[in-house]
């Protein structure tokens, strides 16, 4: 019997260890080339304030409460600060983009998300607004205008 439960323990490990495996793998396999507009990271949202308004480096968005990921991609940090709320940065491959203003984030540091992936809710920045949120995509280390 003793044995039994050893062999069951074991193929047990085996089958967490091939999963883990295989997750590392797609985590570190290349991220496929993007081509054309982001997808719009507030579904049912609107744009509140365009890119460049006030001299801001990024669009402020409202009206939905869920955020998702504009583009696939690897999330390179999800921090929270006093006046911004969580902040959330997804590394593309070629740009990288930034959801600020989230409240109970969903994805942690070195998860691989796909275009459409929810990354939290609307809501956390004192500063951005209590229905708000802020997108930027930043290309070549730069700010840009997204296009959608």
């Amino acid at each position: 019997a003793q044995l039994e439960r050893e062999r069951q323990a074991l193929a047990q490990r085996q089958a967490q260890v091939q999963q883990a495996q295989a997750q590392v793998e797609q985590q570190l396999a290349p991220l496929p080339p993007v081509s054309g507009p982001a997808g719009f990271p507030l579904p049912g949202g609107r744009v509140l304030a365009a890119y460049g308004a006030n001299g801001a480096p990024w669009v402020v968005l409202t009206g939905a409460s869920q955020v998702v990921a504009a583009e696939g991609g690897n999330v390179l940090a999800v921090t929270s600060y006093a006046s911004l709320g969580w902040v959330v940065l997804i590394d593309h491959g070629s740009s990288v983009s930034a959801y600020l203003g989230l409240r109970d984030p969903l994805v942690s540091v070195g998860s691989r998300v796909a275009r459409g992936t929810p990354l939290g809710a609307v809501g956390g920045s004192s500063i951005i607004g209590p229905g708000n949120m802020a997108f930027q995509l930043r290309q070549g280390g730069q700010p840009v205008a997204p296009r959608f």
